[in-house]
């Protein structure tokens, strides 16, 4: 990971968003992804948007791992540190 994010509204990686680096590009914030507000839901697609913290402009997304996704990606990554 790291650098900036700077797109208008991305698909946030569900392991690792919440320790890179995202920018708003309507006002400027500029935090980290655990520090983004939680925005809509959908509960039939597990999809769960984010929105800036400062002025509530959509940042981006985030779609719920599928248990196969989760157990591959932990013995991709043992050890990593997601932020959850």
């Amino acid at each position: 990971m790291g650098g900036l994010l700077y797109l208008k509204s991305m698909s946030l990686n569900f392991f690792t968003f919440r320790k890179e680096d995202i920018t708003c590009l309507k006002c400027g914030w500029k935090g980290k992804g655990a520090e983004l507000s939680y925005g809509d839901f959908s509960e039939e697609h597990a999809i769960c948007d984010m929105d800036c913290p400062a002025c509530g402009e959509h940042v981006g997304f985030w779609q719920a791992p599928l248990t196969d996704e989760l157990e591959r990606w932990k013995k991709a990554n043992p050890g990593a540190e997601t932020g959850w």
